[in-house]
């Protein structure tokens, strides 16, 4: 059977039906607390993709941790298994125009004139972002478990051990997200805030804290008032040309909190998400993805910042001991006898890893 090249009609066809099924999906996820819950657990796992792509990936395969195109997994020496059907998702692809007389032409459809006159700058161009389809593949399509790689080896994931330590590494990166923003973290409120855990103040671009909170408590907070600092300062909410209602700004920084605490293994039981029906009334589909995209947006931006911070603690500390780092090779060589002699400990880290 002769193979039928497909049409610029057949690929738009095939992105509208990928766009009607992220559409539905998007649609499902505001029906309870519980389904939204979902969702922001997956978007904890998935920051780096599109608002639109993590929608796609989370509708074609559930509970997945981990994907990657095809050149990804060989290149780090995973194969995707054979008969794996690969995930939809959109690609970006960015198309430049020539104008010819009175009409616009992509530029592989130009003459080579006109391509050169185009370059020389005395034909006008435009670029206009389609997109195409391409494929990821989950982790459990491919053969790295078999090869004894873990997600967290292949994505560098990140595991909390919930120790103060850590909790205060955690503050300080929080800290530093506070700064690059401009914002201020008072220490103490401006006035009572009864049971409110915290408050920001965009008039004055700070924030403050209940000081009945236990340490747990003010990582968590402190990423819920960021949020809102950075979703509902005075600069974004001109951009953004809608002033949001009370509703709406605590529902993006709640959602905001729970999809970084999530992503950080920080409890996740007591985040509530009432304002969900408040919300959703008489909203579109398109305001409900425009905001979820800044909840997105703002999620994997604090993700980054915390990852980048913690790393940079850990490289100091390594740096400053080398029992420090003696204990951090163990550990990613998944050594797991300890108190033995520093020596014997040596030369078996030297077997591991030379």
């Amino acid at each position: 059977m002769a193979y039928k090249k497909k049409t610029r009609e057949d690929y738009q066809k095939e992105v509208q039906a990928l766009t009607d099924k992220m559409e539905t999906q998007l649609a499902s996820h505001f029906v309870s607390q519980e389904s939204i819950k979902e969702h922001l657990d997956f978007m904890s796992r998935f920051h780096r993709y599109s608002t639109r792509n993590m929608l796609l990936i989370e509708e074609q395969f559930q509970g997945a941790r981990a994907v990657g195109s095809y050149a990804y997994w060989e290149k780090q020496g995973v194969q995707v298994q054979k008969g794996e059907k690969g995930i939809k998702i959109f690609v970006p692809s960015p198309v430049t125009f020539i104008k010819r007389e009175t009409e616009w032409v992509a530029w592989k459809d130009a003459t080579k004139t006109e391509q050169k006159r185009a370059k020389e700058g005395s034909l006008p161009t435009h670029k206009a972002m389609y997109y195409k389809i391409g494929h990821v593949f989950e982790y459990t399509q491919t053969d790295a478990r078999e090869k004894g790689l873990e997600v967290s080896e292949l994505f560098a994931s990140y595991h909390r051990n919930g120790s103060l330590r850590e909790e205060e590494s955690f503050r300080r990166a929080l800290n530093g997200i506070a700064e690059t923003q401009d914002v201020k973290i008072l220490d103490q409120p401006l006035s009572e805030l009864g049971t409110a855990k915290g408050c920001f103040y965009p008039e004055l671009n700070a924030i403050a804290l209940n000081l009945r909170n236990s340490d747990i408590e003010n990582v968590t907070i402190l990423i819920h008032e960021l949020a809102h600092a950075n979703l509902h300062n005075t600069e974004r909410n001109e951009e953004r040309g809608i002033e949001l209602n009370p509703h709406e700004k605590e529902f993006q920084a709640e959602m905001v909190a729970y999809t970084v605490a999530a992503h950080f293994g920080f409890p996740t039981d007591e985040f509530s998400l009432s304002y969900l029906a408040n919300w959703t009334q008489g909203r579109d589909l398109r305001d409900k993805e425009d905001l979820l995209h800044e909840v997105h947006q703002t999620s994997g931006h604090f993700i980054r910042e915390i990852h980048a911070s913690l790393e940079q603690e850990q490289i100091l500390e390594r740096e400053a001991s080398p029992l420090k780092m003696i204990e951090y090779i163990e550990q990613n060589v998944q050594i797991t006898e300890h108190g033995l002699p520093l020596a014997e400990r040596l030369e078996r880290i030297m077997q591991h890893s030379p």
